[in-house]
C-alpha cells in the first residue's frame, strides 16, 4: 500500500500485510535468477540455507496476477504491465454485410461514440494522438485520410471543439459533471478537398452524415434547396446531397460562441472562421446577433497569436481605406538612423590616418559613437 519494503525482513513484510484487513496492494517486480539467489540468501553461506520462513499463520487473499513483459534496451530494463480489475469492456459496434438504413447507420455512429467514450476509461493516461489512431482504425478511416479528421468534444448544443493532440480524452470527459460526448469529425475547410476524398466510401459516409446532422440541428439553413436535398437523401444519393450542402451559407464554417472583443466597447462578437476569411458579427452580451459585421480576408490578416496569460486570441490585419499604423514605421526609422550612423563609424574606422604625436600640452581625446543627443533621454519603452 505504498510502503517501500526493499531490504525489509520477511516478518516485517508479514506484519505490514496484517495491518490491512480490507485491501492490500502488492507490487511485485520480476528479477533475474542471479538476483533472486542473492535476495533469498542462497549464495551467502550455510546460515541462510537453514532459514525456514514461518507459515504457521495463513489467510487466503484474492489477488490479481498482472500481465507483464520485460524489454531490455540500451542496458536498461523496462517492465510493461497490463491490469484491469473487473472492468466491463465495451462492445465495438458490429458491421453488417448488407446495406444499412439511415436509422441503422445513425445508430451505429452513436454506438461508435459510446464505445469511444467507454474505451477511454482504460486509456486514462493516453493522449488524443494515440486514442485517435486507434479509433480511426476501428472506424475504417484509411491511414492516408486520418489527417482530414480529428477528435472533437461537444460543448453546448451545437458546438464541437477540436481536441489538441497532447490533451487526455479521459480527463476531458471527467472534468465536468455533465455528460461529455467525443466524436470523430471532419477537420476540413476546403470544399475542393472534400470532393477529392469522397471516392472513399468511409469518408463519404462521414461527410454525408455530418452535413445531414448540421441541417437537422438548424446550424445550416437549406433555404430554397430543401426539396432537392430531400430528394437526394430519399434516393440515397449521398454525393449529390453533399454537393448541394456545400453550397449552403455557413458550410465548412466554424462559428464560435459569443465573446468579448476590443473592437466593441459595449456588447460582444461572434467569431466565424472559414476558407474565405474571418468574420466578426456584433451581438448582445447574451449572444443575440446584430446587424454590424466585419469581414477580414486572409490576405489582409498579417499575424495572429494566442495570449495564454490573458486567455485571448489576437490578430493584426491591414484593410483597404484604413489609415496605416505608424508605430512600426517609427521603429523602422529608428533602426535605419542607427544603422546609418554605424555605417559612418565603420567608414571612419577603416580610413587610414597619419599618426600624429600629441604635444605635452595636448590631452588625448577619444570619440565614441552614441545615440543622437535627441534620443539621450529616451528609454527603452514604447513611444
Amino acid at each position: 500500500n505504498g510502503v517501500n519494503v526493499e531490504g525489509s525482513s520477511h516478518q516485517a513484510v508479514v506484519d505490514l500485510i496484517k495491518q490491512n484487513n480490507q485491501q492490500c496492494e502488492l507490487q511485485l517486480l520480476p528479477v533475474t535468477d542471479d538476483e533472486a539467489k542473492r535476495l533469498d540468501g542462497r549464495n551467502r553461506g550455510s546460515l541462510h540455507h537453514d532459514y525456514v520462513p514461518d507459515f504457521t499463520e495463513k489467510n487466503a487473499l484474492p489477488i490479481t496476477i498482472q500481465d507483464w513483459t520485460n524489454i531490455d534496451r540500451n542496458g536498461e530494463r523496462y517492465i510493461l504491465k497490463r491490469e484491469f480489475r473487473d472492468y466491463n469492456f465495451p462492445k465495438f459496434p458490429g458491421k453488417w454485410p448488407f446495406n444499412l438504413s439511415e436509422q441503422q447507420i445513425d445508430q451505429r455512429r452513436r454506438g461508435l461514440e459510446t464505445y469511444l467514450c467507454q474505451a477511454l476509461a482504460i486509456l486514462k493516461s493516453a493522449i488524443v494522438e494515440d486514442v485517435y489512431k486507434i479509433a480511426a482504425k476501428k472506424a475504417g478511416i484509411s491511414k492516408s485520410n486520418t489527417k482530414h479528421f480529428a477528435m472533437f468534444e461537444q460543448i453546448g448544443e451545437n458546438f464541437w471543439r477540436k481536441l489538441r493532440n497532447n490533451e487526455m480524452p479521459f480527463a476531458v470527459i471527467s472534468r465536468s459533471s455533465s455528460n461529455k460526448s467525443l466524436a470523430i469529425k471532419k477537420w476540413i475547410f476546403s470544399e475542393n478537398k472534400e470532393k477529392s476524398l469522397i471516392s472513399d466510401d468511409t469518408v463519404l459516409n462521414y461527410l454525408y452524415h455530418e452535413a445531414a446532422n448540421e441541417i437537422k440541428s438548424g446550424r445550416l439553413s437549406p433555404q430554397e434547396k430543401i426539396n432537392d436535398l430531400k430528394a437526394a437523401q430519399s434516393s440515397a444519393k449521398k454525393s449529390l446531397f453533399l454537393e448541394l450542402a456545400q453550397t449552403l451559407p455557413g458550410y465548412n464554417t466554424v462559428v464560435f460562441p459569443h465573446c468579448t472583443s476590443n473592437v466593441r466597447k459595449n456588447g460582444s462578437v461572434i467569431v466565424s472562421i472559414s476558407k474565405s476569411g474571418l468574420t466578426l458579427t456584433a451581438c448582445s452580451n447574451t449572444g443575440e446577433p446584430e446587424e454590424q459585421e466585419h469581414k477580414f480576408n486572409w490576405d489582409s490578416i498579417l499575424e495572429w497569436e494566442t495570449d495564454e496569460d490573458e486567455a485571448s486570441f489576437n490578430f493584426q490585419y491591414n484593410r483597404e481605406n484604413m489609415s496605416p499604423k505608424l508605430d512600426m514605421y517609427m521603429k523602422d526609422c529608428f533602426d535605419r538612423v542607427v544603422a546609418e550612423l554605424e555605417w559612418e563609424q565603420e567608414h571612419i574606422d577603416d580610413t587610414p590616418t597619419e599618426k600624429v604625436v600629441p604635444t605635452a600640452s595636448e590631452k588625448p581625446t577619444t570619440k565614441k559613437l552614441t545615440k543622437p543627443s535627441e534620443l539621450a533621454d529616451i528609454g527603452d519603452g514604447d513611444l
